[in-house]
This record gives structure tokens, C-alpha cells and sequence, in this order.
């Protein structure tokens, strides 16, 4: 297969998307814990964030709640309420996320093609020659400049836990999202999962997790749920000292960073 050349090598003024929050991209983010532990606010608090410093610049919301709930309010305009869906049910809910991919890999073709144009308008500007096809191309859209933004994108799910969304069915196309969202529409998807329990998640999602924030909880059980998921690079009596002294306060919580191994207080 012929590979499709690097049009962001050729144009020196893309910077590579990053986050001083997130330390990888794109990223699957789990926040576990019971009812009014905080971890919606959290999450809409971190891709909030995101969303100002550039490292998100699409998102999608899938909750029960999504249509009622103020605090999507945040991370989504009005504008873009059609982004907002909160019919969980199959087969629509497989319907959105079908039509959730057609519209990123849309986002992706334009973001190209203004690519192409400012790797035209850049050699035009600067003297060097172009050909009969360079020059319709920048006729096309007068010769002005262009700055393409590379499009990041984050699909949230809260409060999907009796969804078909996150059954253990092997043809469930959200599993195959996770197991894939480096590479869907060209640039990957990050996923950010709000859940009540570890183990309501299918493996294929904890597996794929690159981040975790666990909250508060007295039970053993669930204490040891969420250890597994670091026992990699954390020794368990550490994992309990940190996760009881970073949640002695309303809202704290535990975040993992995988990539990194390591725990701290914050994103």
C-alpha cells in the first residue's frame, strides 16, 4: 500500500497537538466512583480545560442525562447541541456513534484540504514557484491566507452504566471504538468514561484506559477493583495510603496516569 505523505512535515506552523494535563493524546479517561462523588463535574472540568488551551477542539456527549443535565452547558455550545445525545437505546445509540465517526472523518477531510491550501499559499507567499494546479487552488479561495487548526476530538459517555453501550457483547461497536481510537478518523479519538464501579466496565475498556480517577469508597472489594488497574507499577499499601489521604476532602480524588506510572492528587 502506498503511504499518503505527511502534509504537516511539509508545513512547518502545525504543532503537534498536546496537553498540559493530559500527558498522552489521544487518551481513554475513567473516573470511577459512586453517586455525588464529583465525578461528572470532573470530568466536564478537565475537558473544559482542554477545550481552552486547544487540545480538544470537538466534542460529543452520550448520557441519559444529557439534554437535562446544565452542566453539559460547558463543553458544549448551542450551536452545537446536535452533539448532545442522550438516547442510549440500540439500536440509536448505534446509530450516533456511526454518525459521530461520519462527521469527525468530515472535520478530518476539510482540515486537510485547508492544509493543502496553506502548503500552497505558504510557497506561493514566499517566492517559490507553483504549478497550473497550485494556482487554481489558491484562486479558489482568493488567495487568502489560511491557518489550519488539526481537529481534536473527545467523546464523553456519563451515566451509561445499563446502556447497550457498555455490554460485554463482543459485536458491541463501542468496545471496538476503545480498542481503536488511536487511529479512527486519522488523528484518534479520546474517550472520557464516568462509571460507579470498576468492574461495571467491560475489559477491553479498563485494558485500554491510559487514565483513572477513583474517589472515595470504604469498600474493600471495590478498593482492590481499582488497585488492579495500577498494580503494574504501585505496590498496594501504597495505593491505599495515597487513594485515603488524596480523598479525605469532599470531591478529592485519585488520578493514575499509566502512561507516566504514576499517581498524584490531579490531572
Amino acid at each position: 500500500m502506498r503511504k499518503l505523505p505527511d502534509l504537516e512535515s511539509r508545513f512547518p506552523k502545525v504543532q503537534p497537538v498536546t496537553s498540559k494535563y493530559i500527558s498522552q493524546l489521544p487518551f481513554i479517561l475513567t473516573l470511577s466512583a459512586k453517586c455525588n462523588a464529583g465525578k461528572s463535574y470532573l470530568a466536564v472540568a478537565l475537558i473544559s480545560l482542554m477545550q481552552r488551551e486547544g487540545s480538544i477542539t470537538h466534542t460529543w456527549i452520550l448520557s441519559p442525562t444529557a439534554s437535562s443535565n446544565s452542566i453539559y452547558r460547558n463543553i458544549v455550545s448551542e450551536e452545537h447541541m446536535d452533539r448532545v445525545h442522550d438516547d442510549l437505546s440500540a439500536p440509536a445509540v448505534w446509530n450516533t456513534l456511526k454518525a459521530i465517526q461520519v462527521e469527525m472523518e468530515a472535520i478530518t477531510a476539510q482540515y486537510q484540504a485547508d492544509l493543502k491550501y496553506a502548503i500552497v499559499h505558504h510557497l506561493y507567499t514566499s517566492g517559490a514557484a507553483v504549478n497550473a494546479m497550485d494556482e487554481h487552488l489558491l484562486d479558489s479561495r482568493g488567495y487568502m491566507p489560511c491557518a489550519p487548526r488539526q481537529p481534536s476530538y473527545c467523546v464523553l459517555v456519563d451515566d451509561a452504566q445499563a446502556s447497550p453501550l457498555l455490554s460485554r457483547a463482543t459485536a458491541n461497536p463501542m468496545l471496538n471504538a476503545c480498542l481503536r481510537h488511536r487511529h479512527m478518523a486519522r488523528f484518534g479519538v479520546s474517550f472520557v468514561l464516568v462509571s460507579q464501579t470498576v468492574k461495571g466496565l467491560p475489559k477491553a475498556i479498563r485494558t485500554n484506559t491510559t487514565h483513572w480517577a477513583f474517589f472515595k469508597t470504604l469498600n474493600k472489594k471495590e478498593i482492590e477493583e481499582c488497585y488492579d488497574e495500577v498494580s503494574g507499577f504501585c505496590e498496594q499499601h501504597e495505593f491505599e495510603r495515597l487513594l485515603r489521604l488524596y480523598t479525605l476532602q469532599k470531591f478529592g480524588y485519585l488520578f493514575a496516569d499509566i502512561p507516566r506510572q504514576r499517581l498524584s492528587n490531579s490531572f
